[in-house]
């Protein structure tokens, strides 16, 4: 379960998912985040139309959730 916590950090979480309390916003996304952004090794994007050429990704809620190749 841990693991799950640690990796759910990653997840740039969509703006409309976030002001509407579907997700927990950790604090990544701001100034406050810095320290957090160092200890993440990938970052979780997400992007209504699917994403070309990435390392994984799956559609919930309207959206792709992807890891970028690079």
């Amino acid at each position: 379960m841990a693991m799950m916590i640690f990796m759910a950090w990653g997840v740039k979480v969509p703006l409309e998912q976030r002001q509407g309390g579907r997700a927990i916003d950790y604090g990544l996304e701001n100034g406050n985040g810095e320290i957090g952004k160092r200890l993440i090794p990938f970052r979780m994007q997400a992007t209504k139309s699917r994403p070309q050429h990435v390392f994984a990704a799956v559609r919930f809620n309207g959206y792709w959730y992807y890891i970028d190749t690079c």
